[in-house]
């Protein structure tokens, strides 16, 4: 008994040494998300464990807008951002303080994502269709956001321009939208996807969808250089992260 209960206790030993070992193996990180469904494969794998099985203890860092995301991410307040492209990102990348390292959702036809949406006054006054934005003012998160530029995309294809300020002619007036801080519900002129709001019954209707007008890979995964160097975390994040999306358009 005595050579067995020995026996016992090595292998509890050696299976506590083990547990400390792989908890020591695991990689921590922290990505920046929007409360969005281009999201979506990031929660299936914090959710489903995919992240955990991987060896990844990972943190959810949520953002109201893209744009922050990008700068957190050069900031190092967050390691990885998977969110839309936003002139911020653009811009930080360009200086060589974020680098692209793959793809997250796009905009593509027959899959909606970003809608185009009109007040009911507007729609009875003959909005209803995104063509018929030009001379509008329209309300986005935040100028030089993912909607920003999708309105860009939208005015190129129809021929007119985009203005900040009040309406012209001719243009889109781009204005910040203040649904985004809850202070005015009535500004859902271009919005995520939300089919609760586009049969009119909260003042709104829906116009169209981004991906039918204008298709573009609208966001992806980035990080630091300082992020980068530690090619064990990324080669496991991205290889965790896709695995949803074998069954996931967005």
């Amino acid at each position: 008994m005595t050579g067995f209960a020995r026996l016992a206790l090595t292998a509890c030993w050696q299976c506590a040494a083990g547990g400390i070992a792989r908890a020591d193996d695991v990689l921590k990180a922290k990505i920046g998300v929007l409360r969005l469904s281009s999201s979506a494969p990031v929660f299936i794998a914090q959710d489903k464990g995919y992240f955990r099985e991987a060896g990844l203890d990972i943190e959810l860092k949520f953002f109201d807008a893209a744009q922050p995301i990008a700068v957190a991410t050069t900031s190092g307040d967050v390691d990885f951002g998977i969110t839309a492209f936003t002139a911020g990102l653009y811009n930080l990348a360009g200086k060589g303080t974020l680098k692209v390292i793959g793809g997250m959702s796009r905009e593509k036809a027959g899959y909606p994502l970003i809608g185009y949406f009109a007040s009911n006054n507007a729609y009875a006054a003959g909005l209803k269709t995104p063509k018929d934005l030009a001379g509008k003012r329209v309300a986005v998160t935040q100028v030089g956001s993912s909607f920003h530029y999708s309105l860009g995309l939208l005015a190129d294809k129809y021929g007119f321009k985009l203005a900040d300020g009040k309406s012209a002619a001719a243009a889109i007036a781009v204005e910040r939208c203040r649904c985004a801080e809850g202070r005015d519900r009535r500004c859902r002129a271009v919005a995520g996807l939300d089919r609760a709001h586009a049969d009119g019954s909260d003042g709104a209707k829906l116009l169209g969808w981004v991906g039918d007008e204008t298709p573009w890979q609208l966001g992806a995964v980035f990080a630091s250089p300082k992020t980068l160097a530690n090619g064990a975390l990324v080669t496991k994040l991205l290889a965790r992260w896709s695995a949803p999306t074998a069954n996931i358009t967005t």
